[in-house]
Order: C-alpha cells, then sequence, then structure tokens
C-alpha cells in the first residue's frame, strides 16, 4: 500500500517523486515495514541523519522503519511526519 506525492517542474525532466508506503515485507526486509523514498535518489554521500528509522540504499533509497522498531504509539506517526520533511528538502520541494 503507497501512496506516490509528484512534484511538477519547470520541464518534464524536472518531475520529482515521494513514495510513502507499507510493505509486508519482501526481499529488502522479512518483516513490515514503512518506506518513505524520494526520487531522483539522493546521493548516498548527502543522506542526513534520521531521528528514527534508517536509510536503505541498497536497489533503491529510501527511510524504512520495521516494525519491530516501533516501540510505542506515536512512533509510526512521528517517524512519517518528520521523515516526509526531511524528503521534501532532499527534493527542495514545498
Amino acid at each position: 500500500m503507497a501512496t506516490l506525492m509528484t512534484y511538477a517542474g519547470p520541464t518534464e525532466a524536472d518531475i520529482k517523486y515521494l513514495g510513502v508506503g507499507l510493505s509486508p515485507g519482501d526481499l529488502s526486509y522479512s518483516e513490515p515495514y514503512w518506506y518513505i523514498s524520494p526520487y531522483p535518489y539522493p546521493e548516498l554521500s548527502n543522506l542526513p541523519a534520521l531521528e528514527s528509522g534508517n536509510w536503505h540504499t541498497d536497489h533503491w533509497v529510501g527511510a524504512v522503519l520495521k516494525a519491530t522498531q516501533i516501540t510505542k504509539a506515536e512512533d509510526l506517526p512521528v517517524f512519517i511526519d518528520r521523515t516526509v520533511s526531511v524528503a521534501k528538502q532532499i527534493l527542495s520541494v514545498p
């Protein structure tokens, strides 16, 4: 389950995307996880520190919060809110 936010630029080549979603588990992680993925992908050397979760950088780039990393009710909404803000800064979109 996911949503894709699209940010138009002056040309089609300048379009940026921000994916936010939930995976039930896959080849990347064997447990459910939430992800926030900016595209175009940022340079790995420029990834900022995250308040929670971690950066996934193998085959795709995105912030990930695994189900086992959630210890209290506010962990997920805080991860999504703050990490979407970080991803928007990476993409330089409002």
